[in-house]
């Protein structure tokens, strides 16, 4: 038997001021997990009635790629908070599959790994692992102004990603994986000032498997 997907305009209503509301609160609550939010959840994912398990089938294999782990759950709660008015089960319900899935993925993304790429992941520690995995993703990916090895990553950027400070994102970046020649550095970026755009450090990936 099909759901109906019709919508009354009552509950679109509550939809769009639940939004709102839960952004402004987390905006003022924790504004690094609100740019995530809206960079990597809000932009690429809607929520439809009697969807969300099959948003999180989606998201969290896409997050653990893109963010640390530990970001991941803050940011599929906060996807159920802000579209509450149209999911029926609980948060505690769409919380415990989503640790279900985490856990999954996880398991899953190390098998893709060659065995020797997994010695060097486990001789990493857990902020290098999260990091060379978000630049492993983005080395992989080929586009019209980066092709696969080449990628652009600003220590902000980076930062953001594994909810550190842009200080500690950069010694892991430059003081690490460059140095360890993980990654390589093919042309400086420019850090944002006043009046000037910030411009993300071009790099190369240098691990062999890829």
């Amino acid at each position: 038997e099909e759901r109906s997907t019709s919508r009354s305009p009552t509950l679109i209503l509550e939809q769009i001021k639940t939004r709102e509301e839960a952004l402004d609160a987390l905006k003022k609550d924790n504004p690094t997990l609100h740019k995530l939010y809206l960079k990597f959840v809000d932009r690429n994912f809607t929520a439809m009635p009697h969807q969300r398990n099959a948003f999180l089938t989606e998201a969290v294999p896409f997050l653990y790629r893109a963010v640390a782990p530990a970001l991941i759950m803050p940011l599929v709660e906060f996807f159920y908070i802000v579209h509450k008015p149209i999911f029926h089960d609980s948060l505690s319900q769409h919380t415990k599959e989503a640790k279900a899935l985490l856990k999954g993925v996880s398991q899953t993304y190390w098998d893709t790994v060659p065995p020797d790429e997994q010695k060097l992941l486990q001789a990493l520690t857990e902020r290098e692992q999260n990091a060379y995995r978000i630049l492993r993703d983005l080395a992989m990916r080929v586009t019209d102004d980066s092709p696969v090895r080449l990628f652009f990553m600003s220590d902000d950027e980076m930062g953001l990603r594994l909810g550190l400070t842009s200080i500690q994102a950069h010694r892991i970046l430059k003081a690490r994986l460059a140095k360890l020649g993980i990654i390589e550095v093919v042309l400086n970026g420019i850090r944002r000032g006043k009046g000037q755009r910030g411009i993300a450090t071009t790099y190369r990936w240098n691990v062999a498997s890829l």
